[in-house]
């Protein structure tokens, strides 16, 4: 296993015209052009957006150069997490298995087989699971090192879109089959639940039997777990959707974000109409999230990353940087995501700090 010590940006080593991702430009404005010009050269709208966000949730600590941050799959934004047994955070690139410890700037690589390519990362305790570009998941014990794979289709070309644990022993598998399956996490041979849909399953989120499924399409699919039929359906996004994600406050509501450039927050309880909707700035959202105060973390495909106040949607903040986020995650008071950039690729580290400090 590959080990490597790696340099660090914090908030007080950074230079005049020296911006967060630790790129030095040559005035205090040089900046500001050249994100201009990406606004310009892509036709976005939402420049007015940016300039105006207007709350701080979270403030610069860090940015870790960490190694191998290369994206596998466009779409599949879902591959960081801070695992609590290990005090590591850990996060995946092609058929790598990365291991850093943000406190002894400390990083291990450790490379899978040649033929497993990781689109998605979960985690139980000690155990690791992955999601395979091959119709393959793999289980990783952060205990011995120890893996084991197992094939789930036929079909090689079947994209596992995600993997994750649930309800402790239980694991969850959207594909590109069409399919959505929940098994036990010690036999794979004993199937649990198995939703046949219209399309490519992107990812779902569970709450009880509840599940919110997203598919490539518009509508967003309501699945209850002891049914094999859909039990509703959201109407709201304009094409595929991507991601979904239930408030941990209110359990009635949840995130769905799409190829529309919109993450729409629902009321269960109010089917035929979108609650509020938060708005992207440049790309679609691949990945969105709940911090654990119940804020909003809506991660675009380049560039952006927004708190957003669910309560009031007007309050919001704007983390901007030059690159792609392939994953987001939270430990206590702190919230990690990983980027890849021709520029300078790493780990950004930010702290939560009090929700009633406005710029």
């Amino acid at each position: 296993m590959q080990q490597i010590d790696i340099d660090v940006i914090n908030c007080n080593m950074l230079k005049d015209n020296e911006d967060s991702q630790g790129i030095l430009y040559h005035t205090k404005t040089h900046r500001d052009q050249l994100r201009d010009s990406y606004f310009s050269s892509r036709n976005v709208e939402n420049i007015i957006k940016f300039r105006r966000a207007n709350y701080q949730y979270y403030q610069f600590a860090k940015f870790h150069q960490t190694k191998a941050n290369e994206i596998t799959h466009y779409q599949l934004r879902k591959c960081l997490l801070y695992n609590q047994f290990s005090n590591l955070l850990i996060y995946t690139s092609y058929n790598r298995l990365c291991f850093y410890n943000p406190c002894s700037y400390k990083q291990s690589i450790y490379t899978i087989s040649q033929d497993f390519n990781i689109v998605g990362i979960s985690q139980y305790e000690d155990k690791i699971l992955l999601a395979g570009l091959q119709s393959n998941i793999l289980f990783f014990s952060l205990k011995t090192g120890d893996t084991q794979e197992q094939k789930l289709n036929l079909n090689q070309e079947c994209i596992i879109n995600q993997a994750d644990f649930i309800n402790d022993q239980e694991i969850i598998i959207s594909d590109n089959d069409n399919q959505i399956r929940i098994f036990d996490a010690d036999n794979l041979n004993q199937e649990k639940y198995l939703a046949l849909c219209s399309h490519c399953v992107n990812h779902c989120a569970i709450k009880q039997d509840l599940i919110i499924a997203c598919l490539d399409q518009p509508l967003v699919i309501g699945h209850d777990r002891r049914q094999k039929k859909p039990i509703f359906s959201l109407q709201g996004h304009q094409c595929n959707n991507f991601a979904a994600q239930f408030d941990p406050i209110n359990e009635k509501k949840v995130a769905t974000s799409g190829e529309d450039k919109q993450c729409i927050i629902w009321d269960l309880r109010k089917l035929e109409t979108p609650y509020d909707k938060v708005d992207a700035i440049s790309k679609p959202f691949y990945n969105i999230q709940y911090n654990n105060q119940g804020q909003l973390i809506c991660i675009e495909g380049e560039d952006f990353v927004q708190i957003v106040d669910v309560q009031n949607t007007k309050l919001y903040q704007i983390i901007d940087f030059f690159g792609q986020c392939s994953g987001c995650t939270f430990y206590k008071d702190k919230m990690f995501f990983n980027l890849q950039s021709h520029r300078k690729m790493g780990l950004f580290e930010y702290n939560l700090i009090n929700n009633n400090n406005k710029f």
